[in-house]
């Protein structure tokens, strides 16, 4: 849909410029001549005389290209950037392995009292009959006393 989208939009610009390239075509078609002098050099130069059409198509292709050399030097930067990081990422994966296989073996069966600490809690928990409440939601009854002040 997007695509699409794009697709209408260009075709309407370009509509746009093809009807005031038509409306004005005498203005962009005059002759223009431009002269750079450096006095305190001696030099001269003098371009030939062109259309105003010409010079902004080359305006045009001129932003074009330096737009073109911006985005591949960004691009170059990020590759750098990206190997830079891809390069720290192996070195800390490289450490994680070093600092696993530095760590003992954890024991396979607790020890008893261990299992008996670990089930005298639950054994205080709300009785099975209780229904079990959600996260965040208020109990379906009422406490049974008010909370005195």
């Amino acid at each position: 849909m997007l695509a699409f989208i794009r697709k209408i939009l260009f075709s309407v610009m370009l509509g746009a410029l093809v009807v005031f390239a038509y409306q004005n075509l005498e203005a962009l078609s005059t002759p223009v001549h431009f002269r750079f002098d450096l006095y305190f050099a001696g030099w001269q130069f003098a371009a030939p005389e062109l259309p105003v059409v010409f010079l902004l198509v080359v305006c045009f292709l001129a932003g074009l290209l330096s737009a073109g050399f911006q985005a591949v030097y960004e691009r170059f930067v990020r590759g750098a950037d990206l190997r830079r990081r891809d390069k720290r990422i192996r070195e800390l994966e490289k450490e994680v392995v070093a600092l696993k296989s530095q760590v003992p073996a954890a024991p396979t069966e607790a020890p008893a009292e261990a299992v008996l600490e670990l089930e005298a809690p639950a054994a205080q928990s709300a009785p099975p009959s209780a229904p079990r409440r959600r996260w965040g939601t208020k109990p379906a009854t009422p406490p049974a006393e008010p909370p005195t002040l």
